[in-house]
């Protein structure tokens, strides 16, 4: 079995996300800092788990020390996603992020996706659309964007056009769309709601994308789906 190594000072967190995983992998855990550096240096593990907070410690301070010696895949977790973390945590080589409250075939679906045998995706332009399709619902520009992902704003521009034949910021704008679409199909929330959810912080102006890219206002979409839920399709394809 592969070995996890979470990193949480909520002890009730820790039981938690070791029963998720303890299925499928050998779990360890380690309440901060001090304890997370002993227990690697004991025994090499193939994951770690790490909150953001650890008693008022910071777990960006623990990754940064752990990539000057080790390349191991590292999944963030915390209850303070805000697109500054998020960008800290890129910079500073998070493998992925996964916001509180989350469900335990969410944890388990990362930790299988992040040690799985086998090359991973390593093509700029694929850790581009990876980003965006995990972090979509903060509010970036183009700059923080690139910010995020250790890149120059032309350099990013340039590596995903080539790639995919459209800008980052299109394809942010259609996961946007497409997941506001599965929120309008599913879910009862009021249309800011579903707005603020996925990324737009002005109602009037995801209206309006929305409206450019589905052929029809958000009401009049989810009212459809209501009445022919075969309607529902579509995905943001690159």
């Amino acid at each position: 079995m592969k070995r996890v190594l979470i990193v949480d000072d909520d002890p009730a967190a820790l039981e938690a996300m070791s029963a998720a995983l303890k299925r499928e992998f050998q779990v360890h855990q380690a309440a901060d800092s001090q304890a997370a550096d002993s227990l690697l240096k004991q025994e090499p593990v193939d994951l770690v788990i790490l909150d953001v907070v650890l008693g008022g410690q910071s777990g960006l301070d623990f990754l940064s020390g752990l990539r000057k010696s080790s390349d191991v895949p590292v999944l963030l977790v915390t209850g303070f996603g805000t697109k500054e973390i998020v960008a800290a945590a890129m910079r500073l080589r998070a493998n992925d992020y996964l916001d509180k409250p989350f469900t335990a075939t969410q944890l388990l679906e990362r930790a299988q996706e992040l040690t799985a045998t086998g090359p991973r995706p390593t093509h700029i332009a694929e850790r581009i659309r990876a980003f965006i399709e995990r972090q979509y619902m903060h509010d970036w520009t183009v700059e923080n964007l690139a910010k995020a992902l250790d890149l120059s704003v032309r350099t990013m521009r340039q590596v995903f056009r080539r790639t995919y034949g459209r800008q980052p910021t299109e394809f942010l704008e259609e996961v946007r769309i497409e997941k506001a679409r599965e929120l309008l199909a599913t879910t009862d929330l009021p249309i800011g709601q579903v707005a603020s959810r996925v990324g737009f912080r002005d109602r009037h102006y995801f209206t309006r994308v929305f409206h450019q890219r589905v052929g029809k206002s958000p009401r009049v979409y989810r009212t459809d789906q209501r009445r022919d839920p075969t309607l529902q399709g579509g995905s943001s394809q690159v």
